[in-house]
């Protein structure tokens, strides 16, 4: 792993240096005092980067160090070990205090990050850019007339669009595999901007309960005009978990019985129509979506009685969820046959044969 320390301090230099060698795994430092040196070092192979806020004079010059490496989309995972923690201002991982955090802590935390594969994912040479340059080279150029007419005959954000979402059909070629397993952080996607989507997690300002919101998309598109196809949008409950008999165990709690097991395990894998699990992610804890507890709220006063969550449900698992809302509405039934009645006339007709 090469790591980019941006440190002006000599003695913190020589620690972070001497901690790299009790490593079995290699750990490569590159100093750089400033941000001058550090942008000399951008473009060398650098995995993760552990920036100081304070520098020389400047009290907050590791700020501007982390936002250059966003400004120019480095996606190098960086970390912040200061003195000055007051002064943080970038967006950083983590930030470790100096004389609180050593170095072994840093370089443990780093190499958990750096196993996730996040770089191998989206650094600047990872998977995510080889299957844009190849989406590029084997896709887009054998069909760039039609995409030029298209741009003759549309806006150029309407195609743009197009051109993202057919690029985003490629990627997924590469997540083909249903057998693999799925992470519980999978199931949702980050919405910073909070904007209204089908499976948006809504909460009520009121009485904390939370939603899903089950609008189709295509109502919640703003037009033209300003407006949206509908002034009305379906929301489904999220009940509490603990409605279920779904308590959390602490640790010195004894384990779950064989048939506790057994019940959570139906209401968790989505075994009962009625019901879908939806799970917990950082400030949400989740719980268990209930198909008859809908309602309606109108636009006009939507964002007066809600608050949009940064979390939204995933589109994959979010299509299964309404398939099963629909389902669970659609189901017909029918009256119950005499079987028994039946199955006494066959044997009548089978005795008769008989003769």
């Amino acid at each position: 792993m090469t790591i980019l320390l941006v440190e002006d301090d000599v003695q913190s230099v020589d620690s972070c240096k001497e901690s790299a060698t009790l490593y079995e795994k290699e750990i490569v430092i590159k100093v750089a005092k400033n941000l001058v040196e550090a942008k000399s070092l951008f473009n060398d192979e650098i995995d993760t980067a552990i920036v100081d806020i304070k520098l020389g004079n400047v009290a907050d010059a590791g700020n501007s160090v982390i936002e250059e490496i966003e400004k120019l989309s480095l996606r190098i995972p960086t970390v912040i070990h200061t003195g000055t923690p007051d002064s943080v201002q970038a967006n950083a991982l983590k930030v470790f205090v100096r004389g609180e955090n050593t170095y072994d802590e840093i370089f443990d935390y780093l190499f958990d990050v750096y196993n996730t594969g996040i770089n191998e994912i989206l650094g600047r040479k990872g998977l995510l850019e080889q299957q844009i340059n190849k989406f590029y080279n084997s896709v887009f150029i054998k069909t760039q007339d039609s995409w030029i007419e298209n741009g003759k005959n549309y806006s150029t954000d309407v195609v743009k669009k197009a051109l993202l979402r057919n690029a985003i059909y490629h990627l997924e070629n590469l997540l083909d595999d249903e057998n693999e397993r799925m992470f519980l952080e999978e199931f949702y996607l980050y919405d910073s901007d909070k904007n209204l989507h089908t499976g948006s997690i809504i909460k009520n300002r009121m009485s904390d309960k939370y939603y899903v919101l089950i609008s189709p998309s295509c109502d919640l598109v703003i037009r033209k005009n300003g407006n949206r196809n509908v002034d009305v949008f379906t929301l489904c409950e999220i009940d509490s978990i603990e409605n279920h008999g779904l308590t959390l165990r602490l640790e010195n709690e004894p384990s779950l019985g064989k048939e506790k097991r057994k019940n959570i395990s139906t209401i968790l894998s989505n075994s009962k129509n009625r019901y879908h699990w939806i799970p917990g992610i950082k400030d949400f804890k989740g719980g268990i979506l209930d198909f008859t507890k809908t309602i309606s709220s109108d636009e006009s006063n939507f964002v007066e009685k809600y608050t949009i969550l940064e979390y939204r449900i995933s589109p994959p698992y979010m299509k299964n969820i309404l398939s099963r809302f629909s389902s669970y509405y659609a189901r017909q039934g029918q009256p119950d046959l005499d079987v028994d009645s039946y199955l006494d006339k066959l044997k009548l007709i089978s005795d008769g044969d008989k003769k």
